[in-house]
């Protein structure tokens, strides 16, 4: 894992996925930052993956969201 320190308004650039990552704010223990990316890098909050994991895992099928506004629904029988 690569660790950085960042101010706000510094932006980390991730160039093979020609993606930006900038620090806009930091409020205590809160960090906003922004995302630009292209519209077919699929970007997620690592809580939301596991929770799909979970749910593959635990047989409710696979869900897969095309943008971010898409929320996946378990399949029920």
């Amino acid at each position: 894992m690569l660790v950085l320190s960042r101010k706000p308004t510094e932006a980390l650039v991730l160039p093979s996925l020609n993606a930006k990552i900038t620090i806009l704010e930091i409020k205590g223990r809160l960090v906003r930052i922004g995302i630009e990316a292209p519209d077919g890098v699929r970007i997620m909050r690592s809580e939301l993956l596991l929770s799909l994991d979970d749910n593959t895992s635990a047989g409710s099928g696979t869900c897969v969201a095309a943008n971010p506004q898409e929320m996946c629904e378990t399949a029920s029988a």
